[in-house]
């Protein structure tokens, strides 16, 4: 909508409806992720040329809240929700040393998850939601399942470009602190980031540069490097 060409009100009249169903919705992440995006938006083009100034006043505004960052590092390291994800961390020594070897390999199911807390194998806080996407993997679908998602993700980071080679890792280090292809909403996106890069087909274009050497030698060819096209299906 901040993008799109159209009038400025009703520009302004889309964005605020948007805001009013982020806010309603109750999420603090969600509002913060609207506010971020229009701002990079709709101000990111007219100050990147000032990239000096912009460098100058976050060192500034981060020397300055240094104190109250720290204070709010320190209450976030020794909060449940950090202890929590270190937890799925830790169960990993028991979901390969305490299952059997088919277990470990082919994982106990999609619905084996609440068996897997009631045994002690996963987070032992009370809490169950793993929050740890690699670890849920390893859990629900053994070694196997867990390395052919982690291959798939390292194909289509190789084979991406461009935007798709920043939103990729970022996908991926969310996935060690949420369960992201468990919910619908962001299973969805990242399925359709990685499709997007693994459609991108490469080829390679070769252009023949008929030149004589200085000895009066055979012609040579002249190959370019490989370059990614998006296939149309």
């Amino acid at each position: 909508v901040a993008k799109a060409q159209i009038k400025v009100l009703p520009k302004f009249v889309l964005l605020g409806i948007l805001a009013a169903g982020v806010v309603v919705s109750g999420s603090r992440n969600a509002v913060l992720l609207y506010v971020g995006l229009v701002l990079v938006t709709l101000i990111l083009p007219s100050i990147i040329v000032r990239l000096q100034l912009v460098l100058i006043l976050v060192i500034t505004a981060g020397v300055l809240a240094a104190p109250f960052l720290i204070d709010q590092l320190l209450t976030l390291t020794n909060s449940g929700s950090v202890v929590h994800r270190l937890g799925a961390i830790d169960s990993i020594g028991r979901l390969l040393n305490l299952r059997d070897m088919q277990q470990v390999f082919f994982g106990d199911g999609a619905s084996s998850t609440p068996r897997l807390f009631s045994e002690g194998l996963l987070q032992r806080d009370g809490f169950e939601a793993v929050d740890n996407q690699y670890v849920l993997l390893l859990a629900q679908s053994g070694i196997l399942g867990l390395v052919v998602i982690v291959g798939l993700f390292i194909a289509a980071f190789r084979r991406s470009s461009g935007v798709l080679r920043l939103m990729l890792p970022g996908a991926y280090a969310e996935a060690m602190i949420f369960d992201l292809l468990t919910w619908p909403s962001t299973g969805f996106i990242l399925w359709v980031l990685i499709a997007v890069a693994v459609s991108a087909e490469k080829v390679t274009r070769k252009k023949m540069a008929i030149r004589e050497t200085a000895d009066g030698g055979p012609p040579q060819e002249e190959r370019f490097e490989k370059t990614p096209k998006f296939a149309t299906t």
